[in-house]
């Protein structure tokens, strides 16, 4: 089963140009001890982006959504249940300087 982790970060969420090096430099070795049970590890774009409102559900607070967190990044995991997804996500050195979520994809 494959297994999405969410990286979020906050606005308190602090973390140096030398500290971010070291971050992915050591995400970079965790990810390759992993081998085929990482099959995916993105880093996205913090700019605001396009919001798509839902058609059903109508506005009541501007155009804009308020968030306290901020999704940085996306890892895809292939494992066995969601306790082994957990583990590997448990060990994963972002979670120095972010929260993760771990959620299953649903085929």
């Amino acid at each position: 089963m494959e297994y999405l982790v969410l990286i979020s970060a906050t606005d308190q969420t602090q973390i140096s140009p030398a500290d971010e090096d070291k971050c992915m430099a050591d995400y970079a070795i965790w990810a390759q001890a992993l081998g085929e049970k990482h099959l995916l590890g993105k880093r996205l774009d913090i700019s605001p982006g396009k919001h798509l409102k839902s058609k059903q559900i109508p506005s009541t607070d501007g155009p804009f959504a308020e968030a306290k967190e901020l999704i940085v990044g996306i890892i895809v995991l292939s494992a066995e249940s969601m306790e082994s997804a957990a583990e590997m996500a448990e060990s994963c050195p972002l979670r120095d300087y972010f929260e993760l979520l771990v959620k299953e994809i649903k085929q």
